[in-house]
């Protein structure tokens, strides 16, 4: 029971921490105009922030079993990787609320994935919990969409697509790593680091290069703002919001955690609302209300 209620408050822990970071991501790409260099240096933080913590706790020497290696790199391609630039992208096309909404449907992803691929049946009636927090979801941030002018755009609804099947399939590749080995949540967080910081880093530089000017990607005043902001939303998603995350996982796998991250779109509405000026509506209010009753729900179970 102690374990449940540990798990329980790292994964609302995780989503609290997490829903700042959209507001991060979208004021820092005003300034920084390059989803791909912006999480480049996401995870140049990350990796900073890590490394002294790996080299005073030690590394897991689990992390060099082939099976073990391959599954870290999965998941940090997929998830950090790919998914991260996506959610980037569709949080600079259609705004922090709209963005969070279709991304979280990685939810589903994960948990279906999960009962179907690593055999996790012992919450499976956290299955029954998750349209209604989905919904509870779709209620908070469905008036943006009807205020919305000129209608949504299609390639910022697609990169929040890709980024829920991306996010999703990394929750599981994690899990497996959190069931299978020693490897602990620094040392696996250091490593997906290690891997995707030069990576998009690179990519991003390139991209800057090829559009003959960086005053078009950075502008000189906003340069160092954008830098913070991209450091700050590497602090808060990945040294603090990944680190709970994953130990929630290894506590109570990965079904509960991946629900009471519903919790997340929600807290990113009131915290978009009292930062960057997004307005909060009944629908927010009310969405805010069954995402609750049904983390409640889900924290009574055994």
């Amino acid at each position: 029971m102690q374990v449940a209620a540990l798990g329980m408050m790292m994964s609302v822990g995780a989503a609290v921490a997490w829903a700042v970071t959209p507001a991060l991501i979208k004021v820092g790409l005003k300034y920084l105009n390059d989803p791909i260099l912006f999480t480049g240096i996401r995870f140049v933080t990350s990796l900073a922030l890590f490394t002294p913590v790996v080299l005073l706790l030690g590394f897991s020497g689990d992390v060099f079993r082939p099976v073990i290696a391959l599954m870290i790199v999965v998941s940090a391609v997929l998830g950090p990787g790919l998914g991260d630039v996506a959610y980037a992208y569709a949080i600079r096309e259609l705004g922090t609320g709209l963005a969070v909404l279709i991304s979280y449907q990685y939810i589903l992803v994960a948990q279906l994935s999960a009962i179907a691929l690593l055999g996790e049946r012992e919450n499976i009636m956290v299955l029954a919990l998750t349209p209604i927090a989905l919904f509870g979801v779709y209620l908070a941030v469905r008036d943006e969409g009807r205020r919305r002018e000129g209608g949504l755009s299609r390639a910022g609804v697609l990169f929040g697509a890709a980024a829920a099947v991306f996010w999703g399939m990394s929750v599981d590749a994690v899990s497996y790593v959190a069931k299978y080995s020693s490897v602990d949540p620094f040392t696996l967080a250091f490593v997906r680091s290690a891997v995707l910081a030069p990576v998009l880093l690179t990519v991003g530089f390139l991209r800057v290069r090829r559009r003959s000017g960086i005053e078009e990607t950075i502008t000189r005043s906003g340069l160092l703002r954008g830098v913070l902001f991209g450091m700050a939303s590497g602090v808060v998603a990945y040294f603090i919001g990944f680190s709970l995350f994953v130990a929630a996982i290894r506590d109570i796998g990965v079904l509960v955690p991946t629900l009471a991250t519903a919790l997340t779109p929600v807290l990113t509405q009131f915290i978009s609302a009292g930062t960057i000026g997004e307005a909060l509506t009944q629908g927010r209010i009310a969405g805010s209300v069954i995402v609750g009753f049904a983390l409640a729900m889900a924290s009574l179970m055994p």
